[in-house]
């Protein structure tokens, strides 16, 4: 099954975040039960999102979602999402005063250093 839905829908809130992004919240009218499970399996993927005020999409409506890089979104670095991982492994790890962040992170560079060293040809 592809992981697209299309729903009519309706914007009902949105909230400026710390980071400049917007999070938006949507109004549909009662979905069937295949509606449900897609929008469960789609629960916190990433996309793209078409919000129109009409009742077809265009060919220009089309190519516009076809021409959008869905990374530009992302304004953390790969080095950056990854300490975010490595923090929140930390916390729910419980981390505590007995093992500082800056340890914790330091002790799982290093195994993933490690990691990839021994994949290198000797």
């Amino acid at each position: 099954m592809e992981n697209k839905l299309l729903l009519p829908a309706a914007l009902t809130n949105f909230r400026p975040k710390v980071d400049g992004s917007y999070s938006l919240t949507y109004a549909t009218y009662i979905l069937n039960e295949e509606q449900k499970i897609q929008i469960m399996r789609m629960h916190n993927h990433s996309g793209i999102l078409l919000f129109a005020d009409k009742e077809e999409h265009t060919a220009s409506d089309v190519k516009m979602i076809d021409d959008i890089d869905v990374d530009l979104g992302n304004t953390k670095t790969p080095s950056q999402r990854l300490r975010s991982v490595i923090y929140l492994l930390y916390q729910q790890q419980g981390g505590t005063e007995l093992m500082p962040f800056k340890e914790f992170y330091i002790n799982q560079m290093e195994r993933m250093i490690n990691y990839f060293k021994e994949k290198l040809d000797a």
